[in-house]
């Protein structure tokens, strides 16, 4: 994996980006894998290395890394036809919420404030969304969301939004 990060990933990719995926190698891939034949690991050898990165408190961003890392060199291997079926293909990465849940961290709302339409306002929507050509989701978040009506000024005079 070294040799292939050196020939193919490091003219391609910033040197922080690099100095990031080499770091992934050498403290979350190589103390698990390291010592293995390419051809022996299995799927469920990587997602037990990613369940160890989790109940260690690596943080998301840096599991999901070893896991992008480890994607992009079985692929290149699969590719190559240097191994016959890539372990990679039926390891699924945990979702953040369930990942953080499982290290007692809190999973923080996007926004602080939830609108809760009356069946009224949601006819409304859909009005608007008619007669715009959008959907009644997009015209929520356009007016909600990023708070933008521009786009809807003169459209939704006779509508209460």
């Amino acid at each position: 994996m070294t040799e292939w990060l050196r020939v193919f990933k490091y003219p391609s990719v910033g040197r922080v980006t690099y100095d990031r995926y080499e770091n992934s190698c050498h403290h979350q891939i190589f103390p698990k894998l390291g010592n293995r034949k390419i051809s022996s690991i299995k799927g469920a050898d990587i997602k037990e290395l990613l369940n160890e990165c989790m109940r260690k408190g690596y943080s998301y961003s840096t599991t999901k890394k070893a896991y992008q890392l480890l994607n992009m060199f079985f692929h290149y291997l699969e590719l190559e036809d240097m191994i016959d079926k890539n372990p990679m293909r039926n390891v699924d990465l945990t979702k953040k919420a369930i990942f953080l849940s499982s290290q007692g961290k809190e999973v923080k709302a996007k926004c602080d404030e939830i609108t809760v339409f009356t069946p009224e306002e949601i006819e409304q929507l859909k009005a608007v969304a008619d007669i715009l050509g959008h959907t009644a989701t997009e015209i929520t978040e356009l007016y909600y969301v990023k708070r933008d009506s521009s786009k809807l000024e003169g459209l939704t005079d006779e509508f209460n939004l």
